[in-house]
């Protein structure tokens, strides 16, 4: 079992970056451990309608696709001028992890100096997702760590079927 990381920054929006880096090194761990080039792509669910569902690689391309349109959702928010990142391809498992990386080096960029907001000016940026909900960016990290928390579970069930068989 990996080790937890220590909390580092203050406030409540660096307290969510510092778990949400945690459970993305959790599941980073999994797909370099766990998860070889073979099972990489292949597809595990063919039932299910959600096309970011069906292989470990469409899952870890829609975990890079979020990450990135979190931290674009807050900049929008904050009227920042912003060029949305356009969809990653990750042909291969070794391209997962530098990928997602990068995301949550722009995300700690873009919030640095922010992590001690008031809850008051935490809630006077409201963020319009594409999923139809409106959040503040506390929220929206929070949303982001189950995110992680929720597909790691997913993978972890699916490799544990996997060596069942």
């Amino acid at each position: 079992m990996m080790k937890r990381l220590q909390s580092h920054r203050k406030g409540a929006l660096g307290a969510l970056m510092d778990l949400y880096e945690e459970e993305s090194s959790f599941f980073i761990h999994t797909i370099n451990t766990k998860v070889d080039d073979q099972l990489w792509s292949k597809i595990i669910d063919e039932k299910t309608e959600d096309p970011d569902c069906r292989s470990i690689q469409s899952i870890c391309t829609h975990m890079v696709d979020a990450a990135n349109y979190y931290v674009d959702l807050v900049k929008k928010a904050e009227s920042v001028e912003f060029t949305a990142i356009p969809s990653v391809t990750l042909p291969t498992r070794a391209d997962f992890e530098p990928a997602f990386l990068n995301c949550l080096s722009d995300q700690i960029n873009y919030f640095e100096g922010r992590w001690e907001m008031s809850d008051e000016a935490i809630s006077k940026i409201p963020i319009k997702t594409g999923w139809g909900n409106v959040l503040d960016p506390e929220s929206l990290l929070e949303h982001a760590v189950v995110h992680v928390m929720r597909h790691h579970r997913q993978i972890l069930r699916w490799l544990k079927e996997i060596d069942s068989k």
